[in-house]
């Protein structure tokens, strides 16, 4: 299933729509100065608040991917790493798959390259959406943990991101 078949670009209406759904093409740092510009706390407040959102919103998306593709956990997960990249949330990469853990790193992420050098991973949107679609893979509650982050001190050139069973944490 590729993301980009599936949108219309409505521009009569000014308007993205994959079904119902609209999106909104906006430059990654317009969207990370927001959070760049925020005291340190209120900046963690405001990127969880993010994650979410992205959560909450980003999980109708996966149930449609989900039912899309009968309920075939592989298949979700390639779904979802193909159309991450069409959306330009960067290029995920399997790095352990197992019924405890699934482990995937993000190359290029467009909210480590977008933000200031933080003490704190900044990917929390790539959780939200992670959490979503951990939920259906393993068909229930999921832990998500954004191990280190290429916008942290030292950073590595990516990002990696561990999800786990809720049973299994």
């Amino acid at each position: 299933m590729d993301l980009i078949e599936r949108m219309i670009w409505d521009t009569k209406n000014g308007q993205i729509l994959d079904e119902e759904r609209r999106y909104v093409m906006l430059r990654a740092d317009v969207l990370m100065g927001i959070f760049n510009q925020l005291p340190d706390a209120e900046r963690q407040q405001a990127l969880h608040s993010f994650m979410n959102s992205v959560k909450a919103h980003g999980s109708n998306s996966v149930a449609a991917y989900w039912l899309a593709i009968n309920k075939n956990p592989q298949v979700l997960l390639d779904t979802m790493i193909r159309i991450s990249a069409q959306l330009g949330w960067g290029a995920w990469q399997i790095c352990k798959y197992t019924p405890q853990e699934l482990t995937i790193e993000v190359i290029n992420s467009p909210f480590a390259k977008a933000s200031i050098v933080s003490q704190t991973p900044v990917c929390t949107p790539i959780l939200g959406i992670m959490e979503s679609m951990g939920s259906f893979i393993f068909n229930g509650p999921v832990q998500v943990l954004e191990h280190f982050c290429h916008a942290q001190p030292n950073h590595s050139k990516s990002c990696l991101f561990i999800i786990k069973p809720v049973a299994h944490v």
